[in-house]
């Protein structure tokens, strides 16, 4: 696995069950977070995480690269899906939702303005689902690195919180179809059907 360029780590404020990887300044208009996936949304110019708890604070890493990185362990998370996004100013920080920069992180985009590949990394969502969490219970890792825009990768989906944003989508997207991008990825089917009995629409 190539070593990453910088490292960081640190607690991160979580409104409305998110937080931002955001190229500063944010875009006045933003589109409505596409929660297909189950973890995070590709924007323009914007990372949209999807947290369990509702607010209060997560633990964040983050990894730089210059290339794409070699999967680590996934066996400690519970979810891992790769998007794409624009940094149209090459300035992208972590932050709470229109929180100021936290000055334990690095600007993620050193190469400037251009398309990125964001690797995220979650467990621990199903911890405190929809309440406060003033100590970090859930636990995030963000790769990083320039990439041509593609489509999202699935790599590992299993935990409930996950499970339930899928299904809600799938009410208003029925025709979506995840794919595992190896074949470590075991039980990925089961797991949406048993989303959308659970949560979605009779059929």
């Amino acid at each position: 696995m190539s070593d990453p360029t910088a490292v960081a780590e640190g607690v991160v404020p979580v409104r409305y069950h998110t937080f931002w990887l955001a190229d500063v300044p944010v875009p006045a208009q933003r589109p409505e977070p596409d929660r297909r996936n189950g973890l995070v949304d590709g924007q323009f110019g914007l990372c949209v995480v999807f947290t369990g708890i509702h607010t209060g604070r997560a633990l964040v890493a983050v990894e730089l690269f210059e290339e794409t990185p070699a999967y680590g362990d996934l066996n400690e998370w519970e979810e891992v899906v790769e998007v794409s996004f624009e940094a149209p100013h090459g300035n992208v920080v972590v932050t709470g939702i229109e929180a100021d920069a936290f000055g334990s992180f690095p600007v993620l985009t050193p190469y400037g303005p251009g398309w990125y590949r964001v690797r995220l990394h979650a467990r621990g969502r199903d911890t405190a689902v929809d309440l406060v969490a003033s100590e970090p219970v859930e636990h995030y890792l963000v790769h990083i690195w320039p990439e041509s825009e593609r489509a999202d990768d699935i790599v590992k989906l299993t935990d409930g919180y996950g499970q339930g944003l899928r299904a809600t989508a799938m009410r208003s997207a029925p025709d979506l179809i995840v794919e595992p991008v190896n074949e470590e990825q075991t039980g990925l089917e089961a797991n949406l059907r048993w989303a959308v009995k659970k949560f979605g629409p009779e059929r």
